[in-house]
């Protein structure tokens, strides 16, 4: 496909069918027009499936929790994406979470536990402090806290459900100006799955 400057279409097998990644950008503006809006990419996952309270109170990753986040750390190192930082919640099914996809994408350094990310924690400071960001940045956590994120910088609204969370999925936001973020895509380990 010849790109008019808006984006391109790359041809991609999913579970070994065809399918059709569709990469969208703002059109060729050049560097000054994109770094005047301040465009960055915010990646929120959630962690990997968890093993039971009842088998491990700190509930670490299971095996197929560590395969999900495993097989997402391939696809999405070989895509390739890039960020400046990725943060986790401090639990250990986020941190694992975290190291994981961080060894992928992150350009350098190492996954942080940072507050403020636990399930319940309220959303609108860690949207504030997102708004003024220069960095893409990848955030491993935990529902309900994600899915609230999302849909408050999204819609302005913390209370809706944008976006539907399996363990592992991992959300692409790209804030396009002040205060206005949109959904890029969205992944979930089963359609990457081989």
């Amino acid at each position: 496909m010849t790109d008019p400057g808006w984006g391109a279409d790359i041809s991609i097998r999913v579970n070994n069918l065809p399918a059709f990644l569709v990469i969208v950008r703002w059109p060729s503006i050049g560097i000054s027009g994109a770094a005047a809006l301040n465009i960055m990419k915010l990646y929120l996952v959630q962690h990997g499936e968890a093993v039971s309270k009842q088998e491990d109170p700190e509930r670490p990753l299971s095996e197929q929790g560590l395969l999900d986040v495993q097989g997402m750390a391939d696809f999405l190192g070989n895509v390739p994406i890039s960020v400046a930082r990725v943060w986790h919640s401090g639990k250990r099914r986020a941190a694992q979470t975290a190291d994981v996809l961080a060894r992928a994408v992150l350009s350098a350094g190492k996954a942080e536990a940072v507050e403020g990310l636990n399930p319940n924690d309220p959303v609108d400071e860690f949207a504030r402090d997102a708004d003024v960001w220069d960095e893409d940045t990848l955030v491993a956590g935990h529902l309900p806290f994600m899915c609230r994120l999302v849909s408050l910088l999204v819609t302005g609204e913390a209370g809706g459900q944008q976006v539907a969370y399996q363990p592992g999925s991992v959300v692409c936001l790209e804030r396009v100006d002040a205060e206005q973020w949109v959904i890029l895509w969205m992944l979930c380990p089963q359609l990457i799955a081989e």
